[in-house]
């Protein structure tokens, strides 16, 4: 019975957003910065206010955990340490990478001094399972301020996920606190001239 008044209320909460992207995108409100560093975010391809298409595409959406979580700080993500889970997300479920870097060093220098991050290859790895978005708990790139990296390498996850139609959610937290399969929720603010957001991410176990 809970769970049903929880479908019903993010209905409505839905259908209200609906309704808010038929408004005019002239308010004064909308033209705003964001770093996407406070918390988490989500990005996609896109100019202009974020397309309530994009919306549809991650909201109520199933998650499946992908857990890496005995990467140690500094370390990277890799292909084969998610082939090595033997998890699969399907298509049109979100791929949930988690590491639990966000809980175990937000806030503290190493954060970004020993940031666990994704290489490139999970990108590929991802783009294949044909997911509906990709979210993780840690930084989403090889980090360009801790080694030098060729072009190839620079922000080779954002290219492949945004051309692909991926949106990401990066740095969630408390993913050592939900199932392995959840329906995923993430509603970001409707932000002009960004192509990414700040988002209120929302678990929902079975």
């Amino acid at each position: 019975m809970i769970a049903f008044w929880i479908l019903l209320i993010l209905s409505a909460f839905y259908f209200a957003l609906l309704a808010w992207e038929k408004r005019t995108d002239s308010d004064s409100d909308n033209h705003r910065s964001t770093n996407e560093r406070t918390g988490s975010v989500i990005r996609m391809m896109t100019r202009g206010t974020i397309p309530i298409r994009v919306m549809r595409q991650v909201v109520m959406r199933q998650a499946v955990v992908i857990d890496v979580s005995h990467k140690a700080p500094g370390q990277g993500v890799t292909a084969d340490d998610l082939d090595r889970t033997g998890v699969r997300p399907g298509p049109g479920q979100i791929a949930v990478i988690k590491t639990l870097w966000t809980d175990r060093a937000f806030g503290k220098p190493e954060f970004w001094n020993q940031t666990i991050h994704l290489e490139p290859s999970v990108g590929e790895w991802v783009e294949r399972q044909g997911v509906s978005a990709v979210a993780m708990d840690c930084f989403p790139e090889k980090p360009f301020w801790m080694m030098t990296l060729t072009a190839a390498e620079r922000g080779a996850n954002h290219k492949r996920w945004l051309k692909a139609g991926i949106p990401m959610i990066q740095m969630l937290t408390a993913l050592d606190r939900i199932a392995p399969k959840f329906m995923l929720t993430a509603l970001p603010l409707k932000l002009q001239g960004m192509d990414g957001a700040p988002a209120r991410v929302i678990g929902i176990e079975p």
